[in-house]
């Protein structure tokens, strides 16, 4: 049995619409909303279970109104460029993070090539394209009959670099060709 705990209802919602077609293939799937749900149900019988909390605006309010001050009141000069560092809080906020960056000439690096895509300058770290692939071949191993504590420990051993060049204009920057050729994606 696999028990689904979760708060993301569209999660929740696409899970209910496939769930008699992964019965067939994984047995009985139950799904849980833990601000639906007074008491944890047993875990007897139950061979996978997944977690995934999302905190929002509501969850995490002052510290994304901290972010947004201090956004703010950044100053065009008050630095040279800057780093953000994928942090599970503020994550959903990367976006006001880039425009903000564009906004006041900072040069932005973010972790995730999603970031890049989205308007960072650049970007090196794990793809979590790439990572969910990585998760989903390790899925096909369990369905397939593979015993997880049968499986390796692995880990991403790859880190992706994206640069944006359309960024890399509107901040009137020339990047090397040294450094574009070291590049898993040029964004045009």
């Amino acid at each position: 049995m696999i028990l689904f705990f979760s708060n993301a209802d569209t999660e929740l919602l696409a899970l209910r619409s496939v769930v008699d077609d992964l019965a067939t293939e994984l047995g009985t799937v139950h799904w849980l909303h833990p601000d639906r749900t007074t008491t944890l149900p047993s875990l007897s019988g139950v061979d996978i279970v997944v977690v995934r909390l999302l905190g929002g605006r509501r969850a995490w309010e002052e510290p994304f109104d901290a972010l947004r001050v201090a956004l703010h009141a950044l100053k065009a000069g008050d630095a040279d460029a800057l780093c953000y560092v994928a942090d599970a809080m503020i994550n959903s906020q990367s976006q006001l993070v880039i425009d903000t960056a564009l906004a006041k000439a900072l040069p932005a690096m973010f972790a995730t090539p999603e970031n890049a895509a989205g308007g960072a300058l650049a970007s090196y770290g794990v793809s979590y394209y790439a990572f969910g692939r990585h998760c989903a071949r390790q899925v096909q191993r369990v369905l397939q009959g593979a015993r997880p504590a049968d499986l390796p420990v692995e880990q991403i051993d790859r880190l992706h670099f994206a640069i944006n060049l359309r960024s890399a204009r509107a901040l009137r920057l020339t990047v090397p060709a040294s450094v574009l050729a070291m590049a898993d994606q040029v964004i045009e």
